[in-house]
């Protein structure tokens, strides 16, 4: 019924990109990636220079797919990052590079992200799993379990739990 009424708004107000955001947002928690990437789509489609928009569809992108040209996609979309602030922008580059397996290429900018947003779990993820991919299993641990602690969900805490039994911790 949810989907329902946003796709009657975003008819209304001719696709305003806040009603397609809220579409997309509600498509990844049900699981329906695919038509959150739609979504997505359509927002850069229309605003090819709006940075939420781009590091949006490459996180998707990154996140919920695995073939090259997905990856290779979500590079372009954020290779005007490299000097950003925003530590979600940061995230999402660092996660690409570490998804394309470019580990050493990652890591410096998921370092960056997480100084400028230490307590956030997804941020925490991503950078422990980078970490532990270069043998630096110490410090991904001290990230992973910073990634599994409270309440907070997403996409990977389950990958991050896994990763901390098979550490001994956890």
């Amino acid at each position: 019924a949810a989907i329902d009424i946003y796709k009657t708004a975003e008819k209304a107000t001719n696709g305003n990109s806040m009603i397609t955001y809220s579409l997309a947002g509600l498509y990844e928690k049900m699981g329906k990636t695919d038509d959150a990437i739609k979504q997505f789509e359509e927002i850069v489609s229309k605003s090819p220079d709006s940075p939420v928009a781009l590091n949006n569809l490459a996180m998707l992108l990154t996140t919920y797919r695995d073939d090259s040209e997905s990856l290779d996609r979500a590079a372009k979309l954020v290779e005007s990052f490299r000097d950003s602030e925003n530590p979600n922008y940061l995230d999402t580059l660092g996660w690409n590079h570490f998804k394309r397996g470019q580990v050493e290429e990652a890591i410096p900018y998921l370092q960056k992200a997480i100084k400028k947003a230490p307590d956030m779990p997804v941020i925490n993820y991503h950078i422990g799993m980078a970490l532990f991919n270069s043998g630096d299993k110490l410090s991904a641990k001290e990230y992973l379990e910073k990634a599994v602690a409270g309440k907070y969900s997403y996409y990977g805490k389950k990958e991050a739990q896994k990763m901390l039994e098979s550490m001994g911790a956890g």
